[in-house]
Parts: structure tokens; C-alpha cells; sequence
């Protein structure tokens, strides 16, 4: 018997265009080809000589180069007269190795209505697609992306989860990549509250009485509620205020997000700095997410804390009634005349 002939080139796997494209991976390709009379077997080449013998249709060929073209051939080969020759070459490209998920950098690029992406390049490559929530962005991304509207254009809100993948683009050679594992459920903070401010009035010079207000709406119907912060001489971040207050002057966790507060018994004329923060408590989706330190105790999302509103004590004589100087009724000044 003479040897098989001649085949004609191989093929990818598959007889429709994405089972053909399910056939190429970063590191593997599954091949088809046209029978040749005469051949019991067939052998599989990439390149120069990496030769597979016994080659069976439909199965990968693995220990390939990511994002490569290969040039690929085939031949029959006759347990009783030997391997006919080899085909013309296909010229096949491996997709590009897929990517780990994206992540954040730091603490700083979680915002309260955008995520600053990045993610590891792949064999150098620049431009990558995006899919959030199952929606993939209709052009091409570079790393680091600032998320803050979908697909549809969609602004990104405040404490909201969105899931995120990425792949690798390299229409050159191997076209995409597979889809990121596990994609990145990333949590936007809560929103970034503007600093409290003081009522214009208060209790007679023994305290200062700091107001806020946070609608509902800002914060996407979270039961979410306010904490009140307080820096003094070497004293930071001392927490004035869990939630907003009940009838009895107690806080409620989880309260509403406007309220009052009355800062008194402090020292006279000693200046203090009041900031807000937003919290989410860890039983409201999606929390928790990680804290500014890489860590989360507490399962809160907190937001970033307000600007600083800085205060002096005030220091005012106090009198139950007007004072009469020769006849004449007189309000009181304070010590830094300012009227009362």
C-alpha cells in the first residue's frame, strides 16, 4: 500500500464560529482535520519540530506559547508503510494569557461614586475589555480605569456592589482572552458627607450645637447613620456621636441621618476640629468592605470623613436678666464682644 497523501491543512475544532473560538486557549488549541486515505494514524506538528504523534481530533494540544501564532501541520501516517507527507501550514494564534481579577490600589481609589481600577498586564499588553455587572463597555480600556458610569452610562453610586472582569485585547495576534476568574465584587463607600455645622445659637455660652442633615436618597435607602468626631489639643478622632440621638439623649445605631449634637463641659476657649463619617452597619448589603488599613473588624462601610469644622469654645458672662446701668437696660457682651 502507498503511504497516506498530502492532507489538507488543519482546522480548528468546532462547526460553528464560537465552538471554533471555545477551541483556542492561552496555552492550547484543539484541532480538527480532513481523513486521508491509506492512514491508520496521524501526527501533529507546531512549528519546526514539535512533533505529536497518535494525534486524535478534538482534543487540546497543550504546552503552547500565550498569544502566538503557531503554524500548524498534519499528517496520515500507514502502520505498514510509514507518514505521508506533511500538509501545507494553518496558521493559528493562541489567545493571550487570561488576566487576574481587577483590584483596587489603595483605600483612595474607592470612592463614593467611582472605582479606580487596575490590574496586572498580561505579556505586556495594553488594552484590555471591561464587563460590569454582565454589561461589557463597547470599546477597549487602558489600565488604571476610572469607573464611574456603566455601559449604558449609568453613573456608579454610593454603597453599591459591582462585579468586574477584564480580558486581554490583542486583535494583532490572539484577539481576546478569556474572561478574568472570580470576578471582583468591588463596593463603592458610602457618600462623602459635607462638614456638620453649627446652629446659630447655644447654650449660653456652655456649649456648641452642631447640626447635620443627610437625605436618604444620597445614600440609595440605606439604613445607614452618622458618626460625629471630635480632635482636641493631643486628642484625635474621638467619637462624640454613634447614630442620632433618641428622646433620653441616647444614640440609636442605625438612626436617621440628621440630627444634632451639644458639645459641652470642655475647657473654655480651647479649640476644637469636628468631622462627620457615613456607616453603613455590617448587616446592610453590601457591606463590609475593607477599611483604610487593608482590614475590617467591623464589617462597616464607612465613607470618608467630612471636611473639618473648627471651632472655639465660646466663653460668655451670663446673666438671668438684662442688667440696669444707670437706668438704662443693657445686653451683655462676652469677654471677645460678641453679642448675645
Amino acid at each position: 500500500m502507498p503511504v497516506p497523501p498530502k492532507p489538507a491543512p488543519p482546522v480548528l475544532f468546532g462547526s460553528t464560529n464560537a465552538e471554533r473560538e471555545a477551541s483556542r486557549r492561552a496555552s492550547s488549541l484543539r484541532l480538527s482535520w480532513t481523513d486521508v486515505a491509506d492512514a491508520d494514524t496521524y501526527d501533529i506538528r507546531f512549528g519546526a519540530a514539535d512533533v505529536r504523534q497518535n494525534a486524535t481530533k478534538g482534543v487540546f494540544f497543550g504546552g503552547l506559547p500565550a498569544n502566538q501564532h503557531q503554524q500548524i501541520r498534519v499528517r496520515g501516517v500507514s502502520a505498514a508503510d510509514g507518514a505521508g507527507p506533511w500538509s501545507d501550514p494553518a496558521t493559528i494564534a493562541t489567545r493571550p494569557d487570561k488576566p487576574a481579577p481587577p483590584f483596587l490600589q489603595s483605600p483612595a481609589d474607592r470612592q463614593h461614586d467611582r472605582l479606580i481600577l487596575t490590574w496586572n498586564t498580561v505579556n505586556g499588553i495594553a488594552t484590555y475589555d471591561l464587563r460590569v455587572n454582565g454589561a461589557e463597555f463597547p470599546a477597549p480600556v487602558q489600565r488604571p480605569y476610572t469607573l464611574d458610569h456603566l455601559p449604558d452610562n449609568t453613573p456608579v453610586r454610593p454603597n453599591v456592589a459591582y462585579v468586574v472582569a477584564i480580558r486581554a485585547r490583542d486583535d494583532a495576534v490572539g484577539g481576546v482572552s478569556e474572561w478574568s476568574d472570580n470576578s471582583a465584587q468591588l463596593v463603592t463607600r458610602p457618600p462623602h458627607p459635607a462638614a456638620p455645622g453649627r446652629a446659630p445659637y447655644d447654650l449660653a455660652g456652655w456649649g456648641i450645637v452642631l447640626k447635620w442633615s443627610l437625605s436618604d436618597a444620597f445614600n440609595n435607602g440605606t439604613s445607614a447613620f452618622i458618626r460625629l468626631f471630635r480632635d482636641m489639643d493631643s486628642e484625635t478622632n474621638k467619637k462624640l456621636l454613634d447614630g442620632q440621638l433618641d428622646p433620653n439623649g441616647q444614640p440609636i445605631p442605625g438612626g436617621l441621618k440628621e440630627s444634632r449634637f451639644v458639645d459641652s463641659k470642655q475647657r473654655m476657649s480651647a479649640l476644637k476640629t469636628y468631622r462627620l463619617q457615613l456607616i453603613v452597619p455590617p448587616a446592610a448589603t453590601p457591606a463590609p468592605i475593607p477599611d483604610e488599613d487593608g482590614t475590617n473588624p467591623t464589617g462597616e462601610n464607612r465613607s470618608f470623613p467630612s471636611p473639618d469644622l473648627a471651632l472655639r469654645y465660646p466663653f460668655y458672662l451670663m446673666a438671668l436678666r438684662p442688667i440696669s446701668v444707670l437706668g438704662h437696660k443693657s445686653k451683655l457682651h462676652s469677654v471677645d464682644g460678641a453679642k448675645r
